[in-house]
């Protein structure tokens, strides 16, 4: 299974990065930061930014089954990126017809 996760570069995305390699799952790691992303030849680093429109995030999840959303503010932007981040990236997996996601 292919898994896309949001915000892979936080303390929760990176674990889950970490616990999902383990396994054996190969995942898209999405990032506005690509240089804080765990390295793993299991992780493909994918460029994000919530503030882009839908389809960047259509074309970001490429051929992922299951997307994570684990994105944290620390309070900065929380209503843009926390919660219409989230729709955002729920309408994207929509489109994509993507099955399991967990938001």
């Amino acid at each position: 299974m292919k898994v896309f996760i949001i915000g892979a570069s936080g303390r929760v995305g990176s674990s889950l990065c970490m616990e999902l390699v383990k396994r054996g799952h190969p995942v898209y790691a999405g990032a506005r930061n690509l240089s804080k992303i765990n390295k793993s030849k299991s992780i493909i680093p994918a460029s994000i930014d919530l503030h882009n429109p839908i389809e960047a995030l259509v074309t970001a999840y490429g051929d992922a089954d299951v997307v994570y959303f684990t994105v944290g503010t620390n309070g900065r932007d929380l209503l843009q990126i926390e919660a219409y981040g989230a729709v955002k990236a729920m309408q994207a997996a929509e489109k994509k017809v993507l099955n399991g996601s967990s938001f």
